[in-house]
């Protein structure tokens, strides 16, 4: 489902840096707390 809504967003891409993004510090999760992005326009479905 994800791959195929990935390929609607056409040039979905990361605002800013992926080094400053906030991070998660837990013993279970390890990762981003927030990604922002954006994208220029939205095709429609096949």
């Amino acid at each position: 489902m994800f791959e195929e809504i990935l390929t609607r967003f056409e040039g979905l891409r990361f605002e800013g840096d992926p080094t400053d993004y906030p991070r998660v510090h837990s013993n279970l999760i390890d990762g981003f707390a927030h990604v922002p992005i954006a994208w220029d326009s939205i095709a429609a479905p096949a």
